[in-house]
């Protein structure tokens, strides 16, 4: 770090220096400043003071010196050139870095979504089923007991999983903060359990009270199906022989 301030030092005094026309004063500090320069591979540096050299040389018609300085100047730049061109392709396959990782990222939160979407339609084909055997067990003489088991269970699955449903937007409602998602979540079940409860005994008091066993005698499937099996009588003909005549 020293030995760059100090470089930086003596450029400015010689570009000073060569700014009063005091071309010695700029040559001397401008070749302590390449010297300084090499030693910290400052090839910017370099180049520049290189250039001011050359033509410093030039201006006093030192040929040969001011050849050699237009040399380390060409070769200088070629170096920056060089590194700009390395620095470009790996800024470019940075980029391509950047855009397979978000295109992974992408990638991977739609598989989840996708994942999450299969996982709730079979939740909500399982509740479903729970409710649609519910309502044909309550069809049978069953034991009171099995009903309310299974009401109880199909009741349960079915809040818990409205609760689910909710469970993303109450934390983006409430930026993640644990207090907000408490409160928002006792709310929300001290609406739903009286709902629940409310709903549960009603359909299950419904299946117990046999109103379904009394619609399932008036309806029977094997008559259903018997009924629909049965050919169809075609009308007799009269065949023309069959005829009285007269």
């Amino acid at each position: 770090m020293t030995i760059i301030f100090s470089s930086l030092k003596y450029s400015i005094v010689a570009h000073t220096y060569l700014q009063n026309e005091e071309t010695d004063k700029a040559k001397e500090y401008y070749q302590k400043t390449l010297k300084l320069a090499g030693k910290s591979d400052q090839i910017k540096i370099i180049a520049a003071v290189s250039l001011a050299l050359s033509k410093i040389c030039a201006g006093k018609e030192d040929y040969a010196l001011a050849y050699n300085y237009s040399l380390q100047a060409d070769s200088a730049n070629n170096i920056i050139q060089a590194n700009a061109g390395k620095d470009k392709m790996l800024m470019m396959q940075m980029d391509r870095e950047n855009t397979k990782q978000e295109m992974d990222r992408i990638e991977t939160a739609t598989k989840l979504v996708r994942k999450n979407n299969l996982q709730i339609m079979a939740i909500t084909i399982c509740i479903s089923i729970f409710f649609i055997l519910m309502i044909f067990i309550g069809m049978f003489e069953v034991s009171k007991t099995v009903i309310k088991i299974i009401g109880y269970f199909a009741f349960i699955s079915l809040f818990e999983f409205i609760i689910l449903l909710l469970d993303h937007p109450i934390i983006d409602f409430t930026n993640g903060e644990p207090l907000k998602i408490w409160l928002c979540k006792i709310l929300l079940i001290a609406l739903l359990v009286p709902i629940q409860h409310f709903m549960e005994k009603r359909v299950i008091a419904y299946l117990q009270s046999r109103e379904l066993l009394e619609a399932r005698k008036h309806f029977s499937f094997k008559k259903w199906w018997q009924k629909k099996d049965a050919p169809t009588k075609k009308p007799v003909q009269e065949n023309d022989t069959d005829k009285l005549v007269l």
